[in-house]
């Protein structure tokens, strides 16, 4: 018989608020599969109710589909790495904001800094672009 531990993924939200929907089931099918799944907020998702729900709701379920408290600070994300608390981190929605910051090696916001300290530690970050049509479509054809 072997023992094998549960894997574990960082799944960081961004403020695409619209997207929450879409998102949502896709942690309940990785904690499903057996991932233990570390939820962070980028300060926007963590602290604005919007027309698609309240802040504290998506902290909330968050903590019900994962079992773990949302890191919503930056001292709360940094060990992620460092520690190896996490095998990959997954953006998911990635707002054209926090892509910016990651493309310009900005970690300012507990998903910037998240993947900073999943990358320096040779880990994956995996994002997942959530973005209106008019950035979108400012890409070359």
């Amino acid at each position: 018989m072997t023992t094998q531990s549960k894997r574990t993924v960082a799944f960081a939200l961004c403020g695409s608020f619209c997207s929450f929907a879409a998102v949502l089931p896709q942690l309940r099918v990785l904690t499903a599969r057996g991932w233990d799944v570390l939820p962070v907020l980028s300060a926007s998702a963590a602290g604005l109710d919007t027309r698609f729900g309240t802040a504290s709701a998506l902290r909330q379920t968050l903590y019900e589909v994962t079992g773990h408290r949302p890191l919503t600070t930056l001292q709360a994300v940094e060990p992620l790495g460092p520690q190896r608390l996490a095998e990959a981190l997954i953006i998911a929605p990635a707002t054209g904001t926090t892509m910016a910051l990651l493309a310009a090696g900005i970690s300012s916001t507990p998903v910037t800094l998240a993947a900073k300290s999943l990358l320096r530690g040779g880990r994956p970050v995996i994002i997942a672009p959530s973005t209106n049509d008019g950035l979108s479509g400012s890409a070359p054809a």
